[in-house]
């Protein structure tokens, strides 16, 4: 993560868990690990990897992440 350049790309969802089980279902893989809770935003995100292997952040807040 210090080589320049994209380290991983950031998606806002409405249902993380709905989420994890369909890119699980295409052969993506969820960092369980790093499952993180952030009580300031009520905010849910986990670290994956796509199909392909790019390094994906999903995030599930039901308030303005721009608060």
């Amino acid at each position: 993560m210090n080589q320049p350049g994209l380290t991983h790309f950031a998606i806002r969802v409405s249902d993380l868990d709905e989420t994890i089980s369909k890119l699980r279902s295409l052969g993506g893989q969820v960092l369980d690990q790093n499952c993180v809770y952030n009580p300031d935003f009520d905010a849910h995100l986990v670290y994956a990897t796509d199909p392909d292997g790019t390094r994906l952040e999903l995030v599930q807040t039901p308030n303005d992440p721009t608060r």
